[in-house]
């Protein structure tokens, strides 16, 4: 049995620890973005949208989880990075990079994605066979949205 199975609640999972609030998750998409650059607590907050003191009360759950690393300067300022060692930051950061790939893809109305279809209608009225089983079902989908 798998260690998820074996927690009593979600409160309990690190993976809801981890996105459990919409400050931590701007905080992790800040430090996400900018993965070599080091920042303040206010650069961090001001890059995030959030209040410093929000900062402040998450800081501590995501160096605990391995994700940020803390570093003094001279006493004076700290300043904060991902810990891009982490295989954790590494997965989140692949998954931030698709999800906005995907968020950023022409799309219509039904999910289609424009240029597929653009192809699936070109091979069609250039009288080429569609070359892929991707083409076909985009061009199955494409008849079906005509019929509508």
């Amino acid at each position: 049995m798998s260690q998820d199975n074996l927690q009593t609640t979600t409160d309990e999972s690190a993976f809801v620890k981890l996105l459990g609030t919409e400050g931590r998750v701007r905080i992790l998409d800040v430090l996400l973005r900018k993965p070599h650059v080091t920042l303040t607590r206010a650069e961090i907050a001001e890059l995030a949208g959030i209040d410093p003191t929000t900062f402040d009360r998450n800081k501590e759950i995501l160096r605990q989880l391995g994700l940020l690393n803390i570093k003094n300067q001279n006493g004076r300022t700290t300043e904060y990075t991902i810990n891009t060692d982490s295989h954790i930051s590494k997965v989140l950061g692949t998954a931030r990079s698709e999800l906005l790939e995907h968020a950023t893809e022409p799309r219509n109305h039904r999910g289609v994605d424009q240029n597929k279809i653009k192809k699936a209608i070109k091979s069609r009225t250039d009288g080429n066979a569609i070359a892929s089983e991707a083409d076909a079902q985009i061009a199955k989908q494409l008849a079906r949205e005509r019929a509508y």
